[in-house]
């Protein structure tokens, strides 16, 4: 397969975010909780696949305040995303989809805090310890609902 550039994936795909923030003891966490990579005018509700990773990386939304409403799945709640700027990983995960002739796929990570590098994410890593702020991953007992969706 010839690799295909990000500009020519960002013409075929979207990606779509659920964003938050936290502000804990005079610090501002910025997170991701899931992503969403749909190709562009498919009807799909339906994941192709689940991607899980160990956090969100660089990747932030398109524009502040820009929502959209996304059913993925039958007999599931609809989900409140926003268009987000594609990154590195993200056009990989486009490139598996096209291979895989794949619509819809769903990322979710392991924490939700938001860092390009792996030294500045074990900072943020670090510094939520600290200030008590550990609903970031997925498997805080806050968060137990999620993963029965």
């Amino acid at each position: 397969m010839e690799f295909i550039k990000a500009d020519v994936l960002n013409e075929k795909f979207d990606v779509y975010g659920k964003f938050y923030e936290v502000h804990k003891e005079g610090h501002v966490f910025h997170c991701r909780s899931l992503a969403v990579i749909k190709r562009i005018n498919t009807k799909q509700n339906q994941y192709d696949a689940l991607i899980i990773m160990s956090n969100p990386g660089s990747c932030e939304p398109e524009r502040q305040g820009d929502y959209i409403y996304i059913r993925v799945a039958k007999d599931t709640q609809t989900i409140n995303l926003t268009l987000s700027k594609s990154d590195p990983t993200q056009h990989q995960i486009m490139r598996l989809m096209e291979l895989r002739e794949w619509n819809l796929a769903a990322v979710i990570n392991l924490s939700d805090l938001r860092c390009g590098n792996m030294k500045g994410f074990k900072e943020k890593l670090l510094l939520s310890d600290q200030n008590g702020f550990y609903e970031h991953t997925i498997f805080s007992a806050e968060r137990e609902k999620e993963l029965n969706v």
